[in-house]
């Protein structure tokens, strides 16, 4: 019976050596391994890398160290995954990270959600200038810009934040894009955001419009 009894022990603890579930870590990741909870920031540039791990915990959910796993990512013209967890971008898009166990009985799978918004380039696309001819301004008028950000796909990136600036005193423009004329001469307006490659348009501010000298 004694025999008998430590056989069981035995299968027991084996079976409770095996982890419930795995947790993605990743530099950022707080004590419980969860990354969710901090709001992970979007990759931003091609060619980023990081490296992940995993830690394993049991039914009741105890940390119980790292454990063995293999790695992959459900996009993988998104990112790329070595089998030693490094994680390597390759373009904008949103993918799953796996990791699943692979010295259990059966696999134990972890996820990771990340996203990539690499910005390609920025467009102004008011006002639209004919090809041959050039944007004017009389003093003391406003014109509007709007510009968009596109990605390295060529798709645009919502509510991307342009920065506007106008080279000379000729006119001003505001953080939301609104140009004021305001001496006669040229000026060029850039539309920036982050790494993306700026857009540049040339404008002529040209003298009060009849009857509106001040």
């Amino acid at each position: 019976m004694l025999v008998a009894a430590l056989g069981l022990a035995a299968a027991h603890t084996a079976c409770t050596e095996e982890p419930a579930a795995i947790r993605i870590k990743t530099p950022r990741s707080g004590p419980s391994g969860s990354q969710a909870d901090l709001g992970m920031p979007p990759f931003t540039k091609k060619g980023d890398t990081m490296q992940l791990k995993v830690s394993a915990f049991d039914d009741q959910d105890r940390y119980m160290g790292t454990a063995p796993v293999e790695w992959d990512v459900t996009d993988r013209t998104v990112a790329t995954i070595s089998q030693s967890g490094l994680l390597t971008i390759l373009a904008s898009g949103e993918a799953d990270v796996i990791a699943r166990t692979t010295e259990t009985k059966a696999p134990v799978e972890g996820r990771l959600p990340i996203e990539v918004v690499i910005a390609e380039r920025v467009k102004i696309v008011q006002p639209q200038v004919p090809e041959g001819e050039r944007l004017e301004l009389p003093m003391g008028e406003f014109l509007q810009f709007e510009a968009e950000v596109v990605n390295d796909r060529g798709e645009p990136i919502e509510d991307a934040p342009i920065e506007w600036t106008s080279t000379t005193y000729s006119a001003s423009i505001d953080p939301d894009g609104r140009l004021e004329g305001r001496a006669i001469g040229s000026t060029e307006v850039t539309a920036e955001y982050g790494r993306a490659t700026p857009d540049r348009l040339e404008l002529f501010v040209t003298d009060w419009p009849p009857g509106k000298r001040r």
